[in-house]
């Protein structure tokens, strides 16, 4: 279980910063031409998981996009 991200060597220099949040949730912002740009990847729990992780899981992920600067392309 788990999330990462892979990166092209051109684009690194790019990269502002990386924040694991979790092993579910990871957020990779990008310095853009226009806008910045912030990736948010997501693994999240199959269905069969219990209600109270994923609930756990959309309020951690609801957090993390409402940090997001409203400037940023999301």
């Amino acid at each position: 279980m788990g999330t990462a991200y892979i990166v092209k060597e051109e684009i690194t220099k790019n990269v502002m910063g990386f924040e694991p949040i979790n092993a579910r949730i990871y957020k990779v912002r990008l310095k853009g031409k226009y806008h910045n740009i912030t990736l948010i990847n997501i693994h999240a729990p199959k269905e069969e998981i219990d209600d109270d992780v994923k609930e756990q899981f959309y309020a951690e992920l609801q957090q993390v996009q409402g940090k997001v600067p409203n400037t940023n392309c999301l």
